[in-house]
Order: structure tokens, then C-alpha cells, then sequence
């Protein structure tokens, strides 16, 4: 009898260990999962906050600043030598607008996870000639442009995302590039990629700034050459929707010398 009932003893000691080691794993789980979400909750809360600060001041400065040239224009008040001179800083103030509205919008759609993707074959040769003429008529300093991507190279991609890939990596060389300065669009054959970069002579990075480009929870912003402001919302979206397209981005840089954004995508 002493033995049987040592042998319960030790039987149920056995598995009241088993049952603490699985209390102490699921507890472990769940503090693990619980620092999880507490992670996730402050950097959604860090990007809601990016978020107001952009509708708050970025998008209301150049509003603001559309009203009055527009008031000024209306009551008469410039002198003939200086419309042209201010028409053509409506154009780029407008155009600064609208590409902020866009990348917010888009931008707003991938938090929520609501943007549909719609993958087919794309000519990267004619997304970036339209987008380069595009940019070319409204900024002024008189940058020059080369679109060296081959005729006949064809992604699979989502073309609205590529478009507006293209479109801030050229406007962000644009605003890092000096009066008569070289924007040079690139492909090269990656295997099953084609590897397309978007290159300047402009004033380059130091190294610790290219650390932040992509972070969403912090985006980095700086005035260019020519004092234009900007959010940091761009490259942003630019990794996103690279990586939402199966691509990666990348950026080399060297202050004084220039960049090279760098992002890959699949072939047709």
C-alpha cells in the first residue's frame, strides 16, 4: 500500500510540475504578446501624431500661402514685372500642394489598410519620361534630365504605386539638387528584377541621416537647396509601396557628391 501510494505521490507531483510549466509558458506568452501590442499601440500612436502635425501646419502653410498670392493677383495689387515671377511661384506652391494631398491620401489608405493593388505589365521607360516632363515644367532650377531606362523593359507592378514611387524619388532629387544640377533615371537587370535608381549631383547625406529616411515613426525632413519644405512622407511611402509591389529600396549617398535611390522591381 506505502508503495502505490508513493507511487500517486509522485505521479501527481509529476504532472502538477507539467501543469506549472504550461501555466508558466501561457503566462510568459501572454506578457510577451501583451509588450506586443503595447509596441504596435505607440507607434500607431506616433504616426497619428505625424499624422495632425501634417494636417495641422504642412498642409495649411501652403494653402494659407495660395490664398494670399491669389488675393494679391485679384485685387491688382502686383505690378505687371511681377506677375509672371509670381504666377511661376503659384505653379510650383500648387504643385508642392498637390503632391502633398496625394501622399497623405495614399498615405491614409495604407494605414487603414484599404489600397488596392492591381498588378500587371508596366513600361518603366514611360512611367519615367512622363513624370520626368511632368516635373521638368514646374520646378525652376533649370535641373536637367536624362531617362536612360531601355525601351522595352517591363515590370509586373501596380502601376498608380510605381508612378507615385517615381514621381517623389524624382521630386526629392529635385529638391536636394543645386541650380543646374542632373537628375539621371536608371534600369538595370537584376535576374527575375529590374533594379531602376533615380540619381543626383546634389548636396548628398550624412550617414546618420540615411538611417532615418524610411522610418516612418520618426520621418526625417530638411529644407533643399532652394529653401522648399517637405514632410518626410514621401520616402516613406516610397518603401511601402516597393515592398507592397515585392521590391526592396535602398539609397547611397555621400554628402557633397550626390544620391542614388535605388528600388527593385519584378519583371514582366
Amino acid at each position: 500500500i506505502v508503495g502505490a501510494l508513493a507511487g500517486v505521490l509522485l505521479v501527481t507531483i509529476y504532472r502538477s510540475g507539467q501543469r506549472r510549466r504550461k501555466i508558466n509558458k501561457l503566462l510568459l506568452e501572454h506578457q510577451q504578446e501583451t509588450e506586443k501590442r503595447s509596441v504596435e499601440l505607440e507607434k500607431l500612436n506616433q504616426v497619428k501624431d505625424k499624422f495632425f502635425s501634417i494636417i495641422s501646419h504642412d498642409l495649411r502653410s501652403p494653402i494659407n500661402a495660395l490664398a494670399g498670392l491669389l488675393d494679391l493677383m485679384d485685387r491688382g495689387a502686383l505690378a505687371p514685372e511681377d506677375m509672371s515671377r509670381n504666377i511661376q511661384e503659384l505653379k510650383a506652391r500648387f504643385n508642392h500642394t498637390r503632391t502633398l494631398l496625394n501622399n497623405l491620401l495614399d498615405w491614409t489608405l495604407l494605414q487603414m489598410d484599404k489600397l488596392s493593388l492591381q498588378p500587371a505589365k508596366i513600361d518603366m521607360n514611360k512611367i519615367a519620361g512622363e513624370n520626368i516632363q511632368m516635373l521638368r515644367s514646374v520646378q525652376e532650377k533649370r535641373i536637367t534630365f536624362s531617362n536612360e531606362i531601355q525601351e522595352g523593359t517591363f515590370a509586373f507592378a501596380d502601376s498608380n504605386t510605381i508612378n507615385l514611387v517615381i514621381r517623389n524619388l524624382v521630386t526629392n532629387a529635385i529638391k536636394f539638387t543645386n541650380e543646374g544640377g542632373h537628375i539621371k533615371l536608371l534600369a538595370a537587370d537584376k535576374g527575375k528584377f529590374w533594379s531602376i535608381s533615380v540619381t543626383d549631383d546634389g548636396i548628398g547625406m550624412k550617414p546618420e541621416v540615411l538611417k532615418m529616411l524610411f522610418d516612418k515613426t520618426s520621418p526625417y525632413s530638411t529644407r533643399g537647396t532652394a529653401n522648399e519644405k517637405g514632410t518626410g512622407l514621401g520616402l516613406i511611402l516610397c518603401k511601402e509601396f516597393v515592398e507592397k509591389n515585392g521590391g526592396e529600396i535602398s539609397v547611397v549617398s555621400t554628402e557633397g557628391s550626390g544620391s542614388t535611390f535605388s528600388f527593385t522591381v519584378p519583371k514582366a
